[in-house]
């Protein structure tokens, strides 16, 4: 059963703080101690399209939503949210085996992404 504490968070926000722009405002959730939430509230730069006020980012396929140096950016948001997380799941089976699950999201449907 996923599962992940609020130690294990603070190791992550560490290794966060390293190379996520100081001009990124975000903030790391646990849900139900089975989730890890990266919310990214506010950055220097727009990373939502036209319209967009939010964003859930697919960790399977980031480089579908991002290019360049945002996309090398996010990689690394991705392996550090993994830092003390496994992955023994096998679909096929349909068997389910994490250490806890991760979300990327930019903005949130109630507190819009903002370009400052």
């Amino acid at each position: 059963m996923p599962f992940i504490n609020q130690e294990t968070k603070k190791i992550i926000n560490e290794e966060l703080k390293k190379f996520v722009p100081k001009t990124w405002k975000y903030t790391l959730s646990i849900q139900d101690n089975r989730c890890l939430h990266f919310n990214l509230k506010s950055a220097d730069i727009n990373l939502l399209r036209e319209n967009e006020t939010y964003k859930t980012v697919n960790i399977n396929y980031i480089e579908k939503y991002f290019s360049g140096n945002i996309l090398e950016i996010f990689e690394k948001i991705k392996i550090a949210l993994n830092l003390k997380n496994w992955n023994n799941s096998d679909v096929q089976t349909d068997y389910f085996d994490v250490g806890y699950c991760i979300n990327i999201n930019i903005g949130a449907y109630d507190k819009p992404f903002k370009k400052i």
